[in-house]
């Protein structure tokens, strides 16, 4: 058995590339492929259960952990390891998909708060300013976790140009990716947000249809430029596969 493992990160449409899965799954399977997605990943702590003679593709970004272990620690999953080790088998394969600094944050802070987290949007935003995600970094536990492993990863920006590639890599067959439509890039409106959270937001004013985000004009320069560093740190890490269009 080969092992493939897609782990999200979270908020980079991981779910709308488990639905293209999901609906091709009999497909995969008469041709030697098997497909673990959530909820059936993580019935059994969220484990995976190897089928003899085939290759395993696992997609499932709680592998890694929950924007709630992000927020909270201001760290990226800093529970990846201990989760990751439970493997049985080591991954011939590994994808990741990066995201912006500004948007991911915004998008992983509106899950949190929507699953009832506590902190305020004034107390998130002095701790990432502070300390932004570091993606070379999480990269590098990436590649000490499976040193022979393949790691490829992508721009979720870029996502809508690469979604094709992307599935047929991680599954080895060509798959209809624009069956029941395109990958969502749209956040949720702030109307929305605050709709459910109310006084839990403390952060500038927003317009009411935009997307939510709890950053100034200057916080979102400084976390973009933050996100260009990155990229360039990310682009010389030795062993890591940068797919692009």
């Amino acid at each position: 058995m080969t092992l493939t493992l897609h782990l999200g990160v979270h908020k980079t449409a991981t779910s709308w590339l488990q639905s293209r899965m999901r609906a091709q799954r009999e497909t995969l399977d008469a041709t030697g492929v098997a497909v673990e997605l959530p909820p059936e990943c993580r019935r059994d702590t969220m484990s995976y259960h190897p089928v003899p003679g085939k290759k395993l593709v696992v997609s499932d970004e709680n592998l890694i952990g929950t924007p709630r272990h992000v927020i909270k620690t201001a760290a990226l999953y800093p529970q990846m390891e201990e989760r990751l080790q439970r493997l049985q088998t080591p991954p011939d394969r590994v994808f990741v998909a990066l995201r912006n600094t500004p948007d991911y944050l915004a998008s992983i802070y509106a899950e949190y708060l929507r699953h009832g987290g506590p902190r305020g949007e004034a107390q998130m935003r002095a701790r990432f300013l502070t300390t932004p995600p570091d993606w070379a970094g999480f990269l590098r536990r990436v590649r000490t976790l499976f040193p022979k492993a393949e790691l490829s990863i992508w721009d979720h920006a870029d996502l809508e140009h690469l979604a094709g590639s992307i599935l047929s890599d991680m599954t080895g067959h060509v798959l209809d990716w624009q069956l029941s439509g395109r990958p969502k890039r749209r956040r949720q409106s702030f109307a929305k947000i605050s709709a459910k959270l109310g006084d839990r937001l403390d952060g500038p004013e927003r317009v009411a249809d935009t997307p939510y985000s709890p950053w100034y004009p200057d916080d979102i320069k400084r976390l973009s430029d933050h996100w260009c560093n990155q990229k360039r740190q990310v682009a010389a890490l030795d062993g890591v596969v940068w797919l692009r269009p």
